[in-house]
C-alpha cells in the first residue's frame, strides 16, 4: 500500500493495529483512512464507526475499508453494509483501484462534503445507520490496549498467526453479510444465519494451519470477540 501511494506523491501514515490507527486519525486528520477490516485490537469497521460517529472527524476523514478476501469465488458481490465507510476495496484490486478511489473521495469532499459518492451508493444499498459513541481518546485508548489477551511466549508466533487468520475470516464474513450480522447479533442467531459461510471459513482455516491447531477453537474465539464488540456498539 505504501509503495503504491508514495509513487503517486501521497503522504503516508502507517498504523499496525486499530488502536494506533484511531489515534493517528484523531491527531493527524488525514484526508483518507484506508482500514483493513481485520486490524488487530480494533476491527477496521470498529475504527470506521468511531470516526463516522465523531462530529468533526466524520466530515474531515474519508474512510475506505479494505477486505482480505479468503475466497474470491464466493464473494463476487458487494457488501450489504460498509459500517459508515465511504468506499471499500478488495486487496487484489489495490494496484488498479486504490488511487482512483482516493482521488475521487478527496474531490468529493471538496465539492460535496456530505455526498456519499457513486462507489458508496453502488456498494451500500442497505446500510444500517446507527448512532455510535464518539471515538475513545487518551486513557480510553490505553484501556483498549490493556484489554487485549496476553499470549504466552511459547508458540507465540503460531498462535498469533492462527488468531490473525481467524480474525480475517470473521471480518470478511461480517463485511459481506453486514445486514445478516446485525440481525444475528441482535437476535442471538448469528451462527444459524451464517452457517454456510462459517463452515466454508472453517474449511479454509484448516487448509492454512497445522493439524495440531484447533481451528474450531480459534474461529469460535474470534466470533465471540466480534459478537461481544458488536453488541457493545449496538447498545445491546
Amino acid at each position: 500500500m505504501e509503495e503504491i501511494l508514495k509513487a503517486e506523491d501521497f503522504d503516508v501514515l502507517k498504523a499496525y493495529d486499530g488502536v494506533d490507527a484511531l489515534a493517528i486519525i484523531e491527531k493527524k486528520r488525514p484526508n483518507v483512512a484506508i482500514l483493513d477490516v481485520a486490524l488487530p485490537m480494533m476491527y477496521g469497521f470498529e475504527v470506521c464507526e468511531h470516526v463516522k460517529g465523531h462530529f468533526e472527524l466524520k466530515e474531515e476523514v474519508k474512510v475506505i475499508l479494505m477486505a482480505s478476501i479468503y475466497d474470491k469465488t464466493r464473494y463476487k458481490r458487494n457488501p450489504t453494509s460498509l459500517y459508515g465507510a465511504d468506499d471499500f476495496i478488495e486487496i487484489h484490486h489495490l494496484h488498479d483501484d486504490i488511487v482512483p478511489k482516493i482521488n475521487r473521495l478527496i474531490l468529493s469532499s471538496k465539492h460535496e462534503p456530505d455526498a456519499a459518492g457513486a462507489p458508496q451508493k453502488e456498494a451500500e444499498e442497505a446500510v444500517t445507520r446507527e448512532v455510535k459513541p464518539e471515538a475513545p481518546i487518551g486513557k480510553d485508548l490505553e484501556t483498549l490496549r490493556a484489554g487485549e489477551k496476553v499470549i504466552d511466549d511459547k508458540d507465540k508466533a503460531v498462535q498469533e498467526k492462527a488468531r490473525r487468520l481467524a480474525r480475517i475470516i470473521v471480518s470478511d464474513i461480517a463485511l459481506y453479510n453486514g445486514d445478516l450480522v446485525s440481525e444475528g447479533v441482535r437476535n442471538g442467531n448469528l451462527y444459524k444465519l451464517l452457517k454456510d459461510d462459517i463452515k466454508e471459513g472453517l474449511e479454509h482455516f484448516k487448509k492454512k494451519v497445522s493439524p495440531s491447531i484447533s481451528a474450531e477453537t480459534y474461529l469460535k474465539e474470534a466470533f465471540q470477540d466480534f459478537i461481544s464488540k458488536r453488541k457493545l456498539e449496538m447498545g445491546l
